[in-house]
Parts: structure tokens; C-alpha cells; sequence
């Protein structure tokens, strides 16, 4: 699904075994790590559960299927297949626990409404930071079957 451009002219394809596969966005989410960040961020919003999957699980499962299982970097702590995604959702985490803790002046208190529309927002941005890497860093090709 990437690699980097080959400096020699000519053909530049890949025996499909070396290609990484498009996977489903559940498939992708259903891991442990995960699932536990993403529950830990559904309660720091105060969202009940149906308007926290139509917007939040959808916006994550709309960047999965953006970014699949690319890694954030090649060398640093989140290369590995899925690093872009675990970043992004351990960012998000992150962001949202400073809000709670740091910027709201009652934690224990239930978010009013605009407190979950400044929540929602900064969810969004903190996901979303960096997404223009895949098209600035990455040459992303897809195959089919016949290359």
C-alpha cells in the first residue's frame, strides 16, 4: 500500500506480497488498547452513547479508513503498523483528560452544552492533528488483484 519511490527507471512495482491490504475499520479498532481508549475518551465527554457513535466513532472510523494500519513515523515510538491511528487516539486521550482536569473549573460536575460543543471540538482537532502527513510523507499507490 506505500513504499518509497524506487530511484531506478522502469517498472516499479512490488510482488503483491510485499503490499500491506486494505483491512476493515473493525478489524483495525478491535484491539484492546483501543477499545479501552476509545471508552476512556466516550466518558470523558459526558455523550450519551448514541451521539457519541454517530460523531465521534464515526469521525475515528472515517480517519481508520483514511489511514488504515500506516505507521506515524519509520524510526520513532509509533512505527509500527498502526502507529498513525494509536497516536492520533493516545493524542485525542491525552487532550481530553488536560481539559477535564485542567480547564473546567467543576471536573466532577456534568459538562454543560457548550462545554461538550468546546469537548467535541477539541476531540476533533486532536484526532485530525497531522492528517495532512499522508499526503505530504507518504506515496500511497492501491492495487487490485491484477496490479
Amino acid at each position: 500500500m506505500f513504499h518509497q519511490p524506487e530511484k531506478k527507471a522502469g517498472l516499479r512495482t512490488k510482488p503483491l506480497a510485499a503490499l500491506t491490504k486494505i483491512t476493515a475499520v473493525e478489524t483495525i479498532l478491535d484491539t484492546p488498547k483501543r477499545t479501552t481508549l476509545i471508552q476512556t475518551i466516550r466518558e470523558s465527554g459526558g455523550l450519551n452513547l448514541k451521539l457519541f457513535n454517530a460523531l465521534c466513532l464515526q469521525l475515528i472510523k472515517n480517519l481508520l479508513q483514511y489511514c488504515q494500519v500506516l505507521p506515524e513515523s519509520s524510526n520513532r515510538y509509533y512505527a509500527l503498523p498502526g502507529g498513525l491511528i494509536d497516536y492520533a487516539i493516545n493524542r485525542t486521550e491525552a487532550a481530553l483528560i488536560l481539559f477535564h482536569d485542567n480547564i473546567l473549573l467543576e471536573p466532577q460536575a456534568p459538562l454543560s452544552d457548550e462545554q461538550k460543543l468546546w469537548w467535541y471540538t477539541l476531540f476533533s482537532a486532536a484526532l485530525l492533528r497531522g492528517i495532512g502527513k499522508l499526503y505530504l510523507d507518504y506515496k500511497i499507490d492501491l492495487y487490485d488483484k491484477n496490479g
